[in-house]
């Protein structure tokens, strides 16, 4: 996952913004450290991460779907 994917994907979830980086945090289990230097490209995001990220990215995609059907 490269920086780009990293922040696109913090902002997909709507934690985006320096209000809402503290539940990001906790989302993804991780210290802020950790975030910056992710979020900066120091660092590569670790596999778990990387998974947690997508399976989260894949339940909202499933919940827009679901909302999308139940409109119809």
């Amino acid at each position: 996952m490269t920086p780009t994917e990293y922040k696109q994907a913090q902002i997909a979830l709507g934690f985006h913004g320096r209000n809402k980086l503290a539940g990001w945090l906790d989302t993804l289990g991780i210290s802020e450290s950790s975030h910056k230097k992710y979020h900066s490209g120091i660092r590569p995001v670790p596999p778990t991460v990387e998974r947690l990220i997508s399976a989260l990215l894949r339940i909202r995609q499933l919940e827009s779907e679901n909302n999308a059907r139940s409109k119809t």
